[in-house]
């Protein structure tokens, strides 16, 4: 059983645990979907989050035809220019009981009051507001502390990351979020919760050009080594590593940093929708804009001429082969689904 919406009523709280800012919320969603077992976007976690606790800071009745969770959130942060206070740890959020009553689903207590606090009904926990019976299944210990908390934000995301996957939310959004709650009634607050936490994303990004994720006006420092463009403080490596490679007889040539507005156009040639479409159902796969490490010039796709015609490595080029044996030495990780792609962080 999933999780439901269908809990809201009189009855808010305090939120839990140890969010400490809209970007360091954005960063956790971004860790558990890198960290789970699909290609999970990793807004979608955000938009779950966003329109059931508003990202764990309160519980509030929310009307799914006015998502404005995250809007209300970034016009805060962005007309203080500040992040909002630190969410201290207090009454963790929990949701109305579940007794069949205005719409809610009836489920009688099924974990003795343990994770929910009710022993007679079960009500929904934490920031994502699980299920009790939906956590004991899916627990996870994200931030590995010893102990899997509903109402961590970093173990509830990462559990919501394993659980979506096992519905299909890297194939089918829409389906994966009816198994989700259990009804399709809140599958466009979701998606306008969505994006709106990618909206936040990039509008955090281009305020700070010091931002990991390179964003539209985001200043990245480049030097061309062998024609690869790549930031400069990992050029000695790149230099030395195409060196190296050309000593044991092996010749590697790749495209490195690209701009915000070329990934954008990719995107737009090689998926259904620029923002929306996972990386993996492109063709081929294309990174979101914001998200490419080319964009900040950590990333390089090496290529070989075949008859004057370039294409991308495969698995059974040299190059490929060198790579593997040699690249880790410089920095530099394989995706494994793409074996054309090598980046500082493997991503």
């Amino acid at each position: 059983m999933g999780v439901s919406l269908l809990l809201v009523g009189p009855n808010p709280s305090a939120a839990s645990g140890g969010i400490d800012d809209l970007r360091a919320t954005i960063e956790r969603y971004q860790v558990a979907a890198d960290a789970a077992p699909c290609d999970l976007d990793w807004a979608v976690l955000g938009g779950i989050a966003g329109f059931v606790s508003d990202h764990g800071r309160v519980f509030q009745p929310v009307d799914p035809n006015t998502p404005e969770t995250m809007r209300t959130w970034l016009g805060e942060l962005m007309a203080h220019n500040v992040s909002p206070d630190p969410v201290a740890p207090s009454v963790p959020i929990r949701g109305s009981r579940l007794d069949g009553t205005e719409g809610r689903l009836l489920i009688r207590d099924t974990d003795g009051g343990l994770i929910d606090g009710d022993a007679e009904l079960d009500r929904a926990v934490g920031p994502f507001q699980f299920i009790p019976q939906t956590w004991a299944a899916w627990a996870t210990d994200a931030d590995g502390d010893g102990v899997a908390d509903p109402d961590d934000l970093d173990d509830a995301a990462g559990a919501a990351a394993a659980f979506l996957c096992d519905l299909g939310a890297d194939r089918e959004l829409g389906r994966a979020l009816t198994g989700w709650f259990g009804t399709d009634t809140f599958n466009g607050a979701v998606r306008a919760e969505v994006a709106a936490v990618r909206d936040a994303d990039r509008r955090l990004q281009a305020s700070s050009p010091s931002a990991v994720l390179a964003g539209p006006t985001a200043r990245v420092e480049l030097a061309d080594v062998g024609g690869i463009l790549v930031r400069i403080d990992i050029a000695d490596d790149v230099a030395a590593m195409l060196v190296a490679a050309t000593i044991d007889g092996v010749r590697l040539q790749g495209s490195g940093w690209r701009s915000h507005e070329r990934q954008i156009e990719l995107r737009a040639q090689n998926c259904a929708d620029v923002w929306e479409t996972p990386p993996s159902q492109c063709s081929p796969p294309t990174a979101i804009p914001g998200t490419s490490g080319h964009e900040v010039g950590e990333a390089i796709d090496f290529f070989v001429l075949d008859d004057g015609v370039r294409r991308a490595i495969r698995r059974d080029d040299p190059q490929f082969a060198w790579l593997g044996a040699h690249a880790a030495e410089y920095g530099l990780f394989n995706l494994p689904s793409e074996p054309w792609h090598w980046s500082t962080t493997g991503g």
